[in-house]
């Protein structure tokens, strides 16, 4: 019996509004679900924002956020991320995505096609 494999890419969506505020979320080697509910044992390996997170998804072992933020803050680094960033579900790690969205992320979703 043959079998066929198919890849299934990630295609990133992400809508942009204007507004502003400020606030902290913090994420660390968990998933969007988990993140709801879990508090990593280890506050230096999260990612922190200088500013609301208004979204998160998750797709393909990454967690994707938007806001009104302009950067990360991991480890004592502050990173610029302008809006959007992608973390990695299973180290916590901020990635080098960065797109670079001209104002505030209200929705990004992921999805598989």
């Amino acid at each position: 019996m043959a079998q066929t494999h198919s890849r299934m890419r990630m295609r990133l969506s992400f809508a942009v509004a204007s507004a502003a505020a400020v606030g902290v979320v913090q994420l660390g080697g968990m998933s969007a679900a988990q993140a709801a509910t879990t508090v990593p044992s280890a506050p230096g390996a999260t990612v922190g924002f200088n500013g609301v997170v208004h979204t998160v998804a998750y797709g393909n072992g990454v967690v994707y956020v938007g806001g009104d933020f302009t950067a990360a803050v991991q480890g004592g680094t502050t990173i610029a991320r302008n809006h959007v960033a992608a973390i990695n579900e299973s180290t916590g790690q901020l990635l080098a995505w960065n797109p670079g969205a001209d104002g505030s992320v209200r929705s990004v979703v992921v999805v598989a096609g």
